[in-house]
């Protein structure tokens, strides 16, 4: 299995030794076979950490289709040898590169998700979800209609509500960040 591996901003830590611990309990997880045994994209539930250390989860939908759902990278693992038949990640996207790989790997195989917690991350003034969101998006759709998509598909009605709501969505976030 691989995975994205960010290294842990000190400041997100809140427990240095529980964080390494709970990343043990998901190599574990994935490792047992906990989830399809073929799946090709295992993945479990994420949450934010703020400032402070308080981590808030936020519970996923199963993934049935990866261009229905968010699957988020930091709680995502896929297998080497599907990597090597679909790789490697475009470049030339800021945002989508995750979500361009899950749809790629999604065609090969089935996607399995398992409700536990499997990773977390810290938002703050410079992440991409605060300081580019507009980005995220278009690259999505991008995805989307290059697979040959529907305009009348779920992910192209998330965009324009995304679209509508964006500024009062990044003030939002912008608020939970410097609480």
């Amino acid at each position: 299995m691989l995975a994205f591996l960010s290294l842990p901003d000190p400041q997100g830590l809140s427990n240095p030794v529980k964080d390494i611990e709970r990343f043990l309990q998901v190599l574990l997880a994935v490792g047992s076979g906990d989830h399809h045994p073929d799946a090709g994209l295992p993945h479990g539930d994420s949450g934010e950490t703020q400032r402070h250390g308080e981590q808030t989860f936020i519970k996923q939908a199963p993934a049935e289709l990866a261009r229905q759902l968010h699957i988020p990278q930091q709680a995502a693992f896929f297998r080497a040898e599907l990597w090597r038949e679909v790789g490697p990640l475009d470049d030339s996207f800021f945002f989508a590169m995750d979500y361009d790989l899950w749809v790629r790997l999604a065609q090969k195989a089935p996607l399995s998700y398992t409700p536990k917690a499997w990773a977390a991350f810290r938002l703050h003034d410079d992440a991409k979800s605060i300081s580019a969101d507009d980005r995220c998006w278009p690259e999505m759709l991008k995805v989307h209609y290059r697979d040959g998509g529907s305009r009348f598909a779920p992910i192209v009605a998330k965009y324009w509500v995304r679209k509508l709501v964006q500024p009062a969505w990044i003030w939002y976030r912008k608020q939970k960040i410097n609480r």
